[in-house]
């Protein structure tokens, strides 16, 4: 999620460019785990209390739990999610829009030196499903990632021939496909915010039809990092969600606004879902971009965007060990006139070195085999362009 121009003005949301008929979502756009999280309620009662404490020792104190978390009898481990690994992070990107590799997945993965084990699109609810992109990402070893969006709201999302023929596409698509339905909808900007049951409601109409129909399918429940006082208020309960996402944008104006705050730090945004969330579900940053260049100050933002990228990349290995995949958002939306911001990973040579650096560690897992994760070298396997469909 970033902002978009509507009416001639700025708001949060998703970028919106015209495809085909009418608009196609282009962008989309814990409580802890049990390994790091059985603190006793007084324990936790105490950690708020002493709340001052900056969030590296916070931090400390899941990484003291993680090691004696389990005595003879217990049962705190939470269970595995499906294809969650064991250990370490998927690395993944969105690079449709972007400039230098223009969707050539292992042209990308060269410039960045790291394979990456997923890439994402967005489809909108009432497109096809995308059949040969699907299978062109399983030929290359990649696991899919789809953001489905309800783009004209929720009265759309009925149990129809469209929802069960969509399912029973992705079930003859075969292999895992995470799908993040109706994502930020904790925020205004979307068709489909602002009604909390009426949204619990079709996300469970939308999880039963995958489990019955497309049992391969993940479904990934993703709010954005803001508001965040409602975004309990959208969670459709544990037994409808596979894994638990966050979207999370660093920029140096908010909307835009020369007049607005930077964005939160992104250690902390992430910081939230995953005490919330963390000790039932694996946990994925679905979307991350820093700005390299602020359209509202006219002026390259380099240093900003380093910060910012090499916080949250880092803190992933050392502070949450239950931070399982992570997507970089690679678009100059400034140069698609779609919005303010850069955050295109490729065009800018310190951020892409520093990108380089942060994903060559091992703790970044390069595919997914089995439910495991391997690390592979870059240009290993087949080439692959993503087609529109």
């Amino acid at each position: 999620m970033i902002e978009y121009r509507a009416n001639g003005v700025n708001a949060h949301g998703s970028l919106l460019t015209r495809f085909h008929e009418g608009y196609y979502n282009q962008c989309g756009n814990a409580r802890r785990w049990n390994g790091a999280a059985i603190l006793t309620d007084v324990q936790l009662a105490e950690t708020k209390r002493i709340g001052m404490r900056r969030r590296a020792d916070i931090a400390a104190l899941r990484a003291m739990v993680i090691v004696w978390f389990v005595w003879p009898g217990s049962s705190a481990m939470a269970a595995a999610g499906p294809y969650e690994p064991e250990a370490g992070c998927y690395v993944g990107a969105y690079i449709e829009l972007d400039k230098t590799g223009h969707g050539d997945v292992q042209a990308f993965d060269a410039l960045v030196g790291k394979r990456h084990a997923t890439f994402f699109r967005y489809v909108g609810y009432g497109q096809p499903f995308p059949f040969r992109w699907v299978q062109a990402s399983r030929a290359a070893g990649i696991m899919p990632h789809i953001a489905w969006e309800p783009n004209h709201g929720l009265s759309a999302v009925r149990d129809d021939e469209y929802l069960r023929g969509w399912a029973e596409a992705a079930r003859q698509a075969g292999g895992p496909i995470f799908l993040r339905y109706a994502s930020e909808m904790n925020g205004t900007w979307q068709a489909y915010s602002g009604d909390p049951p009426q949204y619990i409601e079709k996300w469970r109409l939308v999880y039963e039809v995958m489990k019955s129909v497309a049992p391969n399918i993940i479904m990934v429940w993703c709010p954005f990092a803001t508001p965040q006082s409602n975004i309990t208020s959208y969670y459709p309960g544990d037994e409808y969600v596979d894994w638990v996402g966050v979207n999370i944008y660093s920029v140096l104006h908010q909307d835009g606004d020369i007049s607005k705050p930077p964005s939160q730090d992104p250690v902390e945004l992430l910081g939230y879902v995953y005490d919330l969330y963390a000790e039932r579900k694996p946990i994925a940053v679905c979307e991350y971009g820093a700005t390299h260049y602020c359209k509202a100050e006219r002026r390259d933002v380099t240093d900003f965007a380093i910060k910012q990228m090499s916080r949250l990349y880092a803190a992933l290995i050392g502070q949450f060990p239950r931070v399982r995949m992570i997507n970089w958002f690679s678009v100059d939306a400034i140069g698609d006139k779609l919005a303010d911001n850069d955050y295109s990973v490729t065009s800018n040579p310190e951020v892409l070195a520093t990108y380089r650096s942060l994903v060559s560690s091992p703790h970044f897992l390069s595919q997914v085999d089995d439910g495991a994760a391997v690390a592979v070298k870059p240009g290993e396997g087949p080439g692959m362009i993503i087609s529109p469909v």
